[in-house]
Formats: C-alpha cells, structure tokens, sequence
C-alpha cells in the first residue's frame, strides 16, 4: 500500500513539473522596440529619417523610416543588445549665375545629422528610445 502511495505521489510530481515545463514554451518571446527621432532643440518629431536597427555584423537587422509622428517600430524574435543609429540628410538651395547670366537653383546635399545608442531587447518586452538629431531644416528636407 505505501509503494502505491509513493508511486501515485512521483507520478503526480512528475507530470506537474512536465506540465509547467511544456506550458512555458507558450510565452510570447518578441521583443518590440519603438525608436522616437526627434529634433534636438525643440523635441519636434523628424518625418522621414533613416533608421537602422542591427545587432554588429549579424543577419538580425532591421531598417526604415520615421512615420509623420518620428516613430519607427521593429519587432525581433529573441533577446539582444542591438545598435540604433538615426540619420536624416541636409539638403539646401543653391542659386548660381553663370557667365550668360543664366540663373538656375539646384537642390544639394550639404550635410547629415547622426544620432546612435544601444539598446537592450528582452522576452516579451518591449522598448522605447528616444534619439535626439541636432537638425535645423533648411530649404528641404
């Protein structure tokens, strides 16, 4: 009678401890990350800047731009340290006269802001960073 006892008890224990451990396969493992760009002076939202989300040279990558509000979401598959960089391009209207007296205005490129951190993604969390561009528009953006 004991060793029925004691054999319904390891039974009991062990399906448990199998049940516990087959249900945690269930969690939800992404990691969201939510990168805000934003003008440095003002805190305005910057629409359409490059961002790029990567882990060093590893495939784990992710890249886009910023929406109207300077938000660009990604969500990863597993944990991790990734890199954040923000980039937006400076753009000016340069007029010029040549020796006829033409005058014609093109657009140039005369710069670009980046901004860069790090941040750490874990299971079924997600994350927000805020990078700040030092970026005034010119003519263009």
């Amino acid at each position: 009678m004991k060793r029925a006892v004691i054999a319904l008890l390891g039974i009991l224990i062990i399906s448990g401890v199998s049940l516990l451990t087959f249900s945690s396969c269930d969690k939800d493992t992404d990691c969201k990350l939510k990168v805000h760009v934003v003008r440095k002076g003002d805190g305005k939202a910057i629409q359409g800047a490059k961002v790029t989300v990567s882990k060093g040279p590893s495939t784990k990558r992710a890249e886009g731009r910023t929406d109207a509000s300077g938000i660009f979401e990604a969500t990863f598959a597993a944990p991790a340290i990734f890199d954040v960089e923000a980039m937006i391009e400076l753009y000016e209207d340069v007029t010029e006269t040549d020796t006829l007296g033409v005058t014609t205005t093109t657009t140039e490129k005369v710069g670009e802001c980046i901004e860069r951190t790090s941040v750490r993604l874990k299971d079924g969390e997600e994350v927000e960073t805020t990078l700040k561009l030092d970026y005034m528009p010119t003519t263009r953006q």
